[in-house]
């Protein structure tokens, strides 16, 4: 037997019931079903638009400053989270230059960031034409330690707007999970 697996979570699935994207990287063994090994803390996953520096003095256009846009991205997470129940979703903040999400994952997080950035990148280029790299390469990634640490990044990321002077309140934001409360 395999024993006592560590106290995460195990998920078995048939690997065609599974994305492509998903797939890469994983053992699929020859009775078509795959193992999957993740952890079962939350992650901060941050991802940024390609040439948008945060105060945008000389980088490219920072796409997310477009309600459009910032409205399709905000889909994409709900999306992700609810129809396709990739992850659990905790906080969100979509800003003018990047995207902080705080989320427990069901699949590996960085084909769940690959595939959220190629979804939306795409949809980018068909609405409104928007051509050339829309992220930057991977993501950045932080496993959530503890209850004390979750609670403090929900609240600073629900809270970017308002520490960037956008807002006075989280939930006059409306790119946040704050405004969906």
């Amino acid at each position: 037997g395999l024993g006592q697996p560590p106290p995460s979570l195990f998920h078995f699935t048939q690997a065609f019931s599974l994305p492509s994207d998903f797939l890469r990287g994983w053992s699929v063994f020859p009775d078509s079903y795959i193992v999957v090994h993740f952890p079962s803390k939350p992650v901060l996953l941050t991802l940024r638009l390609s040439g948008c520096a945060a105060g945008n003095s000389h980088g490219g256009p920072c796409h997310l400053r477009e309600p459009e846009i910032a409205r399709m991205v905000v889909d994409a997470i709900y999306h992700y989270a609810k129809r396709l129940r990739y992850f659990d979703l905790h906080a969100f903040v979509v800003m003018a230059n990047h995207v902080d999400l705080l989320l427990t994952p069901r699949v590996p997080v960085a084909a769940l960031a690959d595939s959220l950035k190629d979804l939306t990148a795409r949809e980018a280029a068909h609405r409104w034409q928007i051509h050339g790299p829309f992220w930057e390469q991977g993501g950045r990634q932080v496993v959530v330690q503890n209850p004390m640490e979750f609670e403090r990044l929900a609240k600073d990321i629900e809270m970017e707007p308002v520490t960037a002077g956008m807002v006075c309140t989280p939930g006059e934001f409306p790119w946040t999970s704050a405004a969906a409360d």
